[in-house]
């Protein structure tokens, strides 16, 4: 009696094709992984920190935030990702701003930011490679821990501080004499000589 346990040659090039439609993406995914964690690595030297930052898991946020200007407590912005739908909407949310930051940093535009958070192999690789050069941290302290506080962008002219002269010292008024102190005389006059008699 024959329960039909055999594989036949069609059942195994079917399970090699399945395997190899499983395996091609995540071959591909890594080696986009890879390629992306070169591509940051290059940033973070040029910015003045270590290449391999980059590559450490949560440290790797906590230098982007000394970076681009943000708070240190945003690099645990990747627990919020373990919250169901709002911690993850949260997550990208803190992603973006991150990305932005970081774009200016670089003298980039907001659009440039939007292009690292979410196409990050193609922009970042124009942010490592390309002749963008760091230009310090985007985030002005003072605002540094509100997200959506207007940020100056890198290379604008400041306003001019509008110079005022120092204000003239007022000499102060003289101190009037005490009250129990008697006022000096007034002197005598000199006195005068009778006139002449008239001569004859």
């Amino acid at each position: 009696m024959d329960y039909g346990y055999g594989y036949s040659g069609a059942d195994a090039a079917a399970a090699g094709i399945g395997f190899m439609v499983l395996m091609v993406p995540m071959l591909i995914g890594l080696a986009i992984l890879a390629v992306t964690l070169f591509f940051q690595w290059k940033i973070y030297v040029k910015a003045g920190k270590p290449g391999w930052a980059a590559i450490v898991p949560i440290y790797n946020w906590y230098v982007l935030t000394e970076i681009v200007g943000r708070p240190a407590y945003w690099a645990f912005a990747f627990v919020l990702s373990f919250i169901p739908i709002v911690g993850s909407v949260a997550f990208l949310v803190v992603t973006v701003i991150l990305q932005i930051d970081l774009a200016k940093s670089f003298g980039k535009e907001t659009g440039f930011g939007l292009g690292l958070a979410f196409l990050s192999p193609i922009f970042a690789g124009m942010l490592a490679l390309g002749d963008a050069q760091y230009q310090g941290p985007s985030v002005d302290p003072a605002t540094a821990a509100n997200p959506f506080a207007q940020q100056p962008q890198p290379g604008a002219p400041v306003a001019p501080v509008q110079y005022a002269p120092p204000a003239q010292p007022v000499a102060p008024a003289p101190a009037p004499a005490p009250a129990s102190v008697a006022p000096e005389p007034a002197p005598a006059p000199a006195p005068t000589e009778p006139p002449a008699p008239p001569a004859a």
